[in-house]
């Protein structure tokens, strides 16, 4: 059942990010969630992974996943 509903929600991101990008930035991942990047970034529990001079990317797998919690 899990599986089915992450499988749904990559579909929708894959619909609003056409490339099927592995990865989104924090400010993409803010935009199709329809959050400030700050409260993402405040939450740790979202699947955020720094990559540098304080810049952020978000993996889409992992990010399905915790829009399911």
């Amino acid at each position: 059942m899990e599986k089915e509903l992450i499988e749904l929600q990559m579909e929708n991101i894959y619909a609003a990010f056409p490339t099927r990008p592995a990865f989104l930035t924090l400010r993409q991942a803010a935009q199709y969630l329809k959050m400030d990047p700050r409260t993402l970034q405040a939450d740790h529990t979202f699947p955020l992974k720094n990559s540098g001079n304080r810049s952020y990317k978000v993996n889409t797998v992992a990010m399905a996943r915790w829009m399911l919690r």
